[in-house]
């Protein structure tokens, strides 16, 4: 599987009305690829939801993991630090990365 990090789009998501208009943005983001890209993700400080896309319709999240869980592998403190936005993302760079 390739990822291309540099393609990567970030929304912030602090308040429901964020997940929905992050969302809304996903979708936007990818009508406008040039090829279908299968999966995307939202990832937020408690969970990682994973969505499947068909080149036409965003699926209801078809994953969804828990972000220390997940995150942990990659800083053993993860859940013990306040986590701001950059820090996520870079947290999130280094696991597709991997």
């Amino acid at each position: 599987m390739f990822i291309d990090l540099e393609k990567i789009q970030i929304f912030k998501i602090n308040q429901p009305k964020d997940k929905e208009n992050a969302i809304l943005r996903l979708i936007d983001y990818l009508q406008a690829a040039k090829a279908v890209i299968p999966f995307a993700m939202l990832v937020n400080v408690e969970n990682i939801l994973v969505f499947r896309w068909d080149g036409n319709k965003l699926s209801e999240p078809v994953l969804c993991l828990n972000t220390a869980g997940v995150l942990s592998h990659y800083d053993a403190e993860f859940s013990k630090k306040q986590i701001y936005s950059l820090y996520l993302t870079a947290c999130a760079y280094r696991g597709l990365d991997t």
